[in-house]
């Protein structure tokens, strides 16, 4: 019968046992599947059932000041970024002296992504 030296063993038992998942510091596992890729969401102007074009919106986080210009299309639409998240995004938009009237959304971010209530809106240039 041959022997297996102890040292070989002990070896091959460590390297098995060290394939244990990587934890972060709060106790928790670190997600590997995260997208980067931020979600928009459509805001729609109207003036008369019309759609406008050309009306610049402007996008406030409500709880910290950050903002995001967007214009919109011949359909007028345009969107606005999850970036401004987490919390309340507050979007008004003007074209020339008309403003419309404002919209929010709320954002609720997790640890990869954030979702968006509701997910549109519609405003009016008046």
């Amino acid at each position: 019968m041959r022997l297996v030296p102890l040292s070989v063993l002990s070896l091959v038992g460590f390297a098995a046992c060290n394939v244990a998942p990587t934890y972060l510091p709060d106790g928790g596992r670190s997600r590997v599947n995260c997208t980067t890729s931020p979600k928009t969401v459509a805001v729609k102007v109207t003036r008369f059932n019309l759609p406008s074009e050309g009306v610049l919106l402007t996008a406030t986080n409500l709880g910290d000041g950050r903002h995001d210009t967007s214009t919109t299309d011949a359909n007028g639409v345009a969107l606005v970024s999850d970036i401004l998240g987490p919390g309340q995004v507050r979007v008004t938009g003007a074209l020339n002296d008309l403003t419309t009237t404002p919209g929010d959304f709320f954002f609720t971010c997790g640890e990869c992504d954030c979702t968006v209530t509701p997910s549109s809106l519609n405003l009016t240039l008046q």
